[in-house]
């Protein structure tokens, strides 16, 4: 049996369609937006701690790391689990003294720590000496069933009247450590010149009033599309329709939108950091662009829109890639055999044994 006790109420709503049934999901900790303002909240802590009593798990999984995950170290449950979603190893140290020891603290405690790159995996080297051997490092992966080359299609083109033209797609929220402006920026240097271009925008976010005067001030209403938030099943359609998946995020472990583009055999961009270095290889794959460089970012668009035969091949290069190494009905399976283990024999696993997929 499985229990699902989200930090901040908003979480819950965003992820009940992610599980399947037989998930009993739990009252949130916290109507805090913030999963780590709820993370310092006495009460929080006192409602987990009861919780936890009433339960009695076998596991506890609990992140990210500075929230989440420290919120469950607090209690001294155990086994435990911490899993990092990337931005709260290598981000999130730097902002302060306070959130770093919060981090370094969070990861002492865990019986293992679950990250989904290497640079994850060396990031919690530096934060946590002595925890190698406690580090479980894999993607989580892509739904192989639903993300794939020949997915049927909704008629997006046909839908927008975009037929004739290239459509650029991102899939990433709108926050800043996600480098929405950056991006929008840079599209709009290139469908400037360019006008068989458009771009489908997914995803939503606290900059989304920012992207929406944008643009309008730049004239862009009727070449980039800002659709929201869109379901696992309608997503896949979207790649299927699009000619270039473009990211400018500033921090990423194995991003997971970028996977599943990969998975519809998408040619992808995205900033050279973190996880995305481990999955793109410059102009064999993709492109890595600098973080935060609107020029860089728009010469790359360029260069791979006026390229349809490199996009094609990159495509290709994208699904095989992730079938190798981003399954997740193989992936997942060897999580559970990693909890399996935990639960049963009370200590760490043999980390070479759970290497990078």
């Amino acid at each position: 049996m499985v229990y699902f006790l989200p930090c901040e109420a908003n979480a819950a709503k965003r992820q009940l369609e992610a599980f399947n049934l037989g998930v009993h999901y739990l009252t949130a900790l916290g109507q805090s937006e913030s999963s780590f303002a709820v993370a310092k909240s006495t009460d929080a802590y006192e409602r987990l701690c009861f919780a936890l009593e009433n339960i009695k798990p076998d596991l506890v999984l609990a992140g990210p790391v500075h929230s989440g995950g420290a919120l469950a170290a607090l209690t001294e449950c155990s086994p435990l689990i911490v899993m990092s979603w990337g931005y709260d190893t290598l981000s999130i140290p730097c902002q302060s003294e306070y959130l770093d020891s919060l981090v370094r603290f969070a990861l002492s405690r865990a019986d293992i720590i679950l990250g989904d790159c290497r640079a994850v995996k060396d990031a919690v080297s530096n934060l946590c000496p002595g925890s190698r051997d406690r580090i479980a490092c894999f993607p989580w992966g892509v739904d192989l069933k639903t993300f794939r080359p020949d997915v049927a299609r909704l008629g997006v083109r046909r839908e927008f009247g975009w037929e004739n033209h290239r459509i650029i797609i991102t899939a990433r929220s709108m926050e800043p450590i996600h480098g929405t402006m950056t991006f929008i920026q840079a599209i709009n240097q290139v469908l400037q010149s360019d006008s068989n271009t458009r771009v489908i925008m997914v995803g939503d976010g606290t900059l989304r009033p920012c992207v929406d005067d944008f643009i309008a001030e730049h004239g862009l209403q009727e070449k980039v599309r800002v659709v929201g938030q869109v379901s696992e099943e309608i997503l896949p359609h979207y790649f299927a329709e699009s000619d270039l998946y473009v990211s400018a995020s500033s921090c990423d472990g194995s991003s997971v939108s970028m996977l599943e583009a990969m998975a519809c055999s998408v040619a992808v961009i995205a900033s050279n950091v973190g996880g995305n270095k481990e999955w793109i290889l410059p102009r064999q794959n993709g492109w890595l662009c600098p973080v935060g460089d609107v020029d860089a970012l728009a010469n790359a668009t360029r260069e791979a829109l006026d390229d349809d035969e490199a996009r094609r091949k990159m495509g290709q290069a994208n699904v095989r890639i992730v079938r190798k190494r981003a399954d997740w009905s193989r992936n997942f399976g060897r999580f559970l055999d990693l909890c399996e283990h935990l639960v049963a024999s009370g200590s760490p696993f043999n980390a070479p044994a759970y290497a990078w997929l």
